[in-house]
């Protein structure tokens, strides 16, 4: 999911409000990045765990990484 970090329409608190009405319990916030910037922790907000990625655009296609370290 892209928050408003990126070209997403909501922040993190709000994306962790709409997944606990659906019924989620785990969100991964996917926003584009170049790796550089260090994730911020795993939270529970609204109940939901949300897990800080990214998504990395190359010429070969988007990928999500997930738990790397800064480079």
């Amino acid at each position: 999911v892209h928050t408003t970090r990126s070209d997403g329409t909501g922040s993190r608190e709000a994306v962790a409000r709409a997944a606990a009405r659906a019924g989620v319990a785990v969100v991964v916030l996917t926003d584009h990045g170049d790796g550089r910037r260090a994730a911020d922790p795993p939270v529970y907000l609204d109940g939901v765990l949300v897990i800080d990625g990214v998504e990395i655009s190359t010429w070969s296609g988007h990928y999500v990484a997930v738990g790397a370290a800064p480079a």
